[in-house]
C-alpha cells in the first residue's frame, strides 16, 4: 500500500520535547519575566553552549531578544 501524499515535516519545524516550555513561553509574548529551576537552567545552558554566566552576570540568547541573568543568586530569563 502506498500513500499518495507524504506528509513530511522538515526538521526545523518539528518541536523539540526537551526545549524549555518557559524559554518557548517567552519567546511567543513581548515581555516578561521568568524565575529558572536548576534543570530549565542547565538545559538552557547546554543549548545556547554558555559557561561564563557566573563571571558576566548575563547573557543574551542567541537572536531571540531574552537575556538570561543572575539576581539574587536565582536565575532568570527576561524579553
Amino acid at each position: 500500500m502506498v500513500r499518495k501524499r507524504q506528509n513530511l515535516l522538515p526538521q526545523m519545524y518539528k518541536t523539540d520535547p526537551n526545549y524549555p516550555d518557559k524559554l518557548e513561553r517567552l519567546k511567543s509574548m513581548d515581555t516578561g519575566t521568568f524565575l529558572l529551576n536548576v534543570q530549565e537552567v542547565d538545559k538552557i545552558k547546554s543549548i545556547f553552549k554558555i559557561t561564563d554566566l557566573e563571571q558576566r552576570g548575563n547573557r543574551n540568547l542567541g537572536n531571540t531578544g531574552i537575556t538570561f541573568f543572575i539576581s539574587d543568586k536565582n536565575y532568570y530569563i527576561k524579553k
